[in-house]
């Protein structure tokens, strides 16, 4: 009797074994791997950086997302009817202008992503967390960084590049004499948007090979009074950053016109340093 009552209990153990296994298989009953219409995973930067807005992209569709403020990502697929023709392997790609680009292969069929294939997990998240590793710094000085809105004069815009990893070569548009050949200035506070283009009709493009030794190019715009309303701004200098595996697609899925000046051009993410500017209002304070 007890050996009867000892094997049953083994046989009830093995038996909810089972079922946790099976729980966890990328099979369904039949035998056919589970599938779904979105993916989730999480990335990271390897110096620390806060992990937003990294640039999630499924290779060969319209098909993005972003990171959240935590390096988290839900990327979904429109309904499988209108993405018949997306089935088979397919890079995911993760982008931040001044990191090293990242992938990860997932495999799509009629629409649906297939879990437990490729570097996918049973649960439909990636089974490593992607790490990206920055690959140049950018760093933007602005003199005076804080100006009245009546202010007539000159502001001095200096950025300086530091590659990081291997050398990095950046394109600079419109670039006359090594200057800068523009930047923007983007308010924080409406996400209004203003250029400084000195030289509007140049169809110049500037590389430079950036290496461990810092390299810095500047530009100088008359700030007329009254025009840039009261607020804090960024600037952003105007620049390419070249990836040697740079699929294509990536930059167009982005927006129409990112390589132009302009709000699509601020879509491409990147991780800056300084570039503060401030315009007060008439009296000197903020509005």
């Amino acid at each position: 009797m007890m050996q009867v009552r000892s094997f049953g209990a083994v046989a009830a153990l093995l038996a909810a074994l089972l079922v946790q296994s099976c729980s966890k298989s990328p099979l369904s009953e039949d035998g056919i791997r589970v599938e779904s219409g979105e993916l989730q995973g999480r990335v990271q930067l390897s110096d620390g950086g806060n992990p937003a807005e990294v640039y999630v992209w499924l290779e060969g569709t319209t098909v993005a997302t972003r990171t959240g403020s935590t390096g988290e990502f839900t990327l979904q697929l429109p309904p499988a009817v209108t993405q018949t023709d997306a089935s088979g392997w397919h890079r995911l790609y993760f982008y931040l202008a001044n990191y090293k680009l990242a992938w990860a292969e997932v495999l799509v069929r009629n629409g649906r992503f297939v879990y437990g294939a490729g570097d996918l997990n049973a649960d439909g998240e990636l089974i490593n967390q992607v790490s990206l590793f920055k690959m140049l710094r950018i760093l933007t000085y602005v003199e005076p960084a804080v100006v009245p809105s009546q202010f007539d004069g000159p502001v001095h815009v200096q950025v300086s590049l530091q590659a990081t990893l291997d050398s990095v070569t950046v394109v600079y548009p419109k670039s006359v004499g090594g200057f800068l050949g523009a930047i923007l200035l983007r308010q924080r506070e409406s996400g209004q948007i203003f250029a400084d283009v000195p030289d509007v009709g140049a169809h110049t493009r500037d590389y430079d090979r950036i290496g461990p030794e810092v390299r810095s190019r500047r530009l100088v715009f008359n700030f007329t009074p009254n025009i840039v309303p009261p607020g804090h701004y960024e600037i952003i200098p105007y620049f390419f950053i070249e990836h040697a595996n740079m699929p294509d697609g990536l930059l167009a899925s982005l927006g129409e016109r990112v390589e132009e000046i302009g709000a699509d051009f601020l879509k491409i993410p990147a991780k800056r340093e300084g570039g503060q500017f401030v315009v007060t209002g008439g009296t000197g304070s903020l509005p």
